[in-house]
């Protein structure tokens, strides 16, 4: 048995689940393989897509949000630009189906949706196919795609996937998926003592995100100036070179920042620090709350991530920071509150699927007719 995972490059929360979902395949004894959806038109034409995406959400963020919500408010039942665009790379899409013959395609975002529901439409073609939503709310156009199940955050997003058109038997309660490696921990001390971090020192952690959205610089200053001498962060600063080199420059031998290059130790990190603060994507605050750490949202992208802040505090399991004033002045309140940092673990434990790859596998493979 072979199931194909489609995945697309606008962002690494979607490449994560599909990773996810491939882990918990292979722990099961089942071959799969991840493919960038859209790369089956060409490796230039989903570089181009991904970075106009990136662009648009980078530097004309408000356009971006008025770009969601116009898709939002669409009750049009003509595809849409996006699925236009998309459904060229399905015919290259279909020549790979046809050489290889997978069981099952499993897709981890919207576009690579739209590429499969594109090839079932053109060329009549007959496979199980399944959706996952990685983040907290209806995406528009999610109702352009034809495909045989949705896998959803929670329950309570039921309706709103009713309500956006599809059709409520189709939908499956899985939660986002993650890696086994964010459901163990290990104590502080052993976590600071494996990273070299200094024991009497209490760490925020900064999380840029893949695309680098927000002023880590602005964020580190201020929280360096408001914080007690004894508190400083950890910067998590993946492939963002600029930022880091900016960081080290602005704070050489300062042993209160710590300045981290692309990692993937992202969950023995949480374990040593206090709290995190993160932009509010679907798949790296799912993470976060699976694992256990105290969340502060700063500014969301507009669109998706602020449904996912909406959610996520609404619930208890983070607070939002509009501001990076406000950020900082959150994380040192709730780095100073013992009570409610437990309160938000509580709620995390309460309303975040942790075994979400596992159930979504079982429900792929029974649907198969295999045993899972």
């Amino acid at each position: 048995m072979k199931i194909l995972i489609l995945s697309c490059n606008t962002g690494e929360g979607h490449n994560s689940a599909a990773k996810a979902i491939a882990e918990e395949l292979e722990r099961r004894g089942v071959e799969s393989e991840i493919k960038d959806s859209l790369a089956f038109a060409s490796e230039s034409f989903s570089r181009q897509v991904c970075k106009a995406y990136i662009n648009l959400t980078l530097n004309l963020p408000k356009a971006m949000g008025a770009t969601y919500k116009m898709a939002e408010n669409n009750k049009s039942h003509r595809k849409s630009f996006i699925y236009t665009v998309n459904s060229i790379c399905a015919p290259s899409l279909h020549k790979y189906l046809e050489k290889t013959k997978p069981d099952a395609v499993v897709m981890t975002h919207l576009f690579a949706g739209e590429v499969m529901t594109a090839v079932k439409k053109q060329y009549d073609y007959k496979i199980p196919t399944y959706l996952v939503s990685t983040d907290y709310d209806v995406c528009p156009r999610f109702e352009e795609t034809d495909v045989d199940r949705y896998f959803i955050p929670h329950e309570e997003l039921k309706a709103d996937f009713v309500a956006r058109g599809i059709e409520g038997d189709k939908l499956s309660v899985t939660g986002i998926p993650i890696s086994h490696r964010f459901l163990s921990k290990v104590s502080q001390d052993e976590a600071k003592k494996r990273l070299g971090l200094l024991k009497s020192i209490r760490y925020a952690l900064i999380m840029t995100g893949s695309m680098g959205y927000g002023s880590t610089r602005e964020l580190v200053d201020l929280f360096l100036k408001s914080a007690p001498y004894n508190d400083g962060v950890v910067v998590l600063g993946g492939n963002n070179t600029r930022m880091k080199n900016e960081l080290r420059e602005r704070y050489p031998g300062n042993k209160r920042v710590v300045v981290v290059d692309f990692t993937t130790e992202v969950p023995l990190y949480m374990d040593a620090c206090d709290l995190l603060l993160t932009k509010p994507g679907g798949l790296s605050s799912t993470e976060a709350a699976a694992h256990g750490i105290p969340l502060i949202h700063t500014t969301p992208i507009p669109g998706c991530e602020t449904d996912n802040l909406s959610f996520f505090s609404y619930h208890g399991m983070s607070i939002g920071a509009p501001t990076t004033a406000d950020a900082v002045k959150r994380a040192i309140y709730l780095l100073g509150d013992e009570a409610a940092r437990e309160r938000m673990l509580a709620a995390q434990d309460q309303y975040i699927a942790k075994t979400s790859a596992d159930e979504l596998c079982k429900i792929v493979l029974k649907d198969l007719g295999e045993n899972s």
